[in-house]
């Protein structure tokens, strides 16, 4: 539902006090440009145009998004906004001070501008630069992403994780620090008792195509998984664990997180914006790269799943070296395939239910008590499903 115009601009104004500073404004008005809830699951969004003269007498604009929770809010939601504020405020400027402090090249930079940054007993808020504006768009959902852009976001991953091992590698103490601020939010989702009950029936429906595609391996192997309970699973073996490898993740890997701009005319892609940094936390790099892999990919891109992640491990080792660290030593590419097998688990029983998100062909369910209780692309959902299910049971590394 939409709020009124009147009020979405008190919001906004209450909200761009560093913006107004740093453009130097010194007479301003908002424009709304959209107030409807349209920040999907995790947040409520308002877009709006700052449109001011500055103090030296210049005409500017500025685009922006302003996500925000309500005082409701559940506590996942709550504790998902206070570590994205982390991120953007704290995290984020000491990983560019730590990159130009080594003389990094080519820098980490694939995030959205961060205006400002508030956090109440009431209520938080998140400012940023407004990507579309930027010439940024998302890749369309509903149909797998091709290896070009997946390449882009695997490379940009790399980055991300090879400024944390190196920062660990060298600054010890502050890397310390950091780690002890980010305990893992996701796992409260998964603590839920309604996300028990959701991820039980939507994987029993994923039972029920592998039963009529008379999927029989991959039947026994699920219904394994569903006797030893999906959330202990996730909780236990993934979310719980605790390794010397650790550094920070993005954990929130699905398409509409990622926003690319391209050339004109062209189809690659020339930068890409990582969004949505709720469930950032300390984990293995392969909870980014299973998630994502597996939540982008059809079977057609899965048949190339060595030669991404051996992309990665080649980026992640030129990053770490311009970065003065040693990648076989912080993270060798055994450790790499170790944890692929461990925790690729977890994307594998996530995809059952989430697809169903990815797929959605309206945005009516977003609406609904049961979010995953949405019109979807079924057919997609079958053929996607059972690639990614018989990936993790049947992959091995050659080498």
């Amino acid at each position: 539902m939409n709020m009124s115009t009147e009020i979405a601009e008190q919001k906004v104004g209450q909200w761009i006090s560093k913006l107004l500073e740093e453009e130097h404004f010194r007479e301003f008005r908002i424009e709304i440009e959209n107030n409807e809830n349209l920040g999907g699951h995790l947040s409520n969004i308002i877009c709006a145009k700052i449109v001011g003269i500055t103090s030296d007498n210049e005409t500017k604009e500025v685009s922006i998004v302003a996500k925000y929770n309500g005082q409701n809010s559940v506590k996942f939601l709550t504790v998902g906004f206070e570590r994205e504020i982390f991120i953007y405020e704290k995290l984020f400027p000491l990983f560019k001070k730590f990159q130009h402090d080594t003389n990094a090249l080519e820098l980490l930079n694939s995030f959205p501008k961060c205006y400002q940054a508030l956090a109440s007993e009431d209520q938080s808020i998140i400012v940023l630069e407004n990507l579309t504006k930027n010439g940024y768009q998302l890749y369309n959902r509903m149909k797998p992403m091709d290896l070009d852009h997946q390449r882009f976001v695997i490379k940009e991953y790399a980055k991300l994780h090879a400024v944390s091992f190196a920062m660990r590698d060298q600054n010890c103490d502050e890397f310390q620090k950091l780690s002890s601020k980010l305990p893992n939010v996701a796992k409260l989702y998964f603590q839920e008792d309604s996300t028990k009950k959701t991820m039980m029936k939507y994987s029993r429906y994923a039972r029920d195509i592998l039963i009529r595609k008379n999927e029989v391996k991959l039947l026994e192997k699920i219904e394994s998984i569903l006797e030893t309970g999906l959330t202990e699973i996730i909780l236990n073996n993934v979310l719980n664990a605790k390794d010397k490898y650790f550094v920070l993740t993005h954990g929130d890997s699905w398409n509409n997180n990622f926003m690319f701009k391209y050339k004109p005319n062209e189809t690659k892609p020339t930068k890409l914006a990582i969004i949505d940094w709720q469930l950032a936390s300390m984990h293995s790099p392969i909870l980014d790269l299973s998630l994502f892999i597996y939540t982008v990919s059809s079977q057609e891109e899965l048949s190339h799943f060595e030669e991404l992640i051996t992309y990665y491990y080649s980026a992640l080792t030129d990053f770490l070296r311009e970065l003065g660290s040693d990648a076989e030593k912080l993270f060798p590419f055994s450790v790499l395939k170790e944890h692929w097998y461990k925790y690729a688990i977890f994307p594998m029983i996530w995809i059952m239910t989430f697809l169903r998100i990815i797929l959605e062909e309206d945005s009516d369910g977003r609406d609904k008590e049961d979010m995953f209780d949405i019109s979807f692309n079924e057919e997609e959902y079958e053929k996607r499903m059972i690639a990614v299910l018989k990936h993790y049971f049947c992959f091995k590394f050659t080498k």
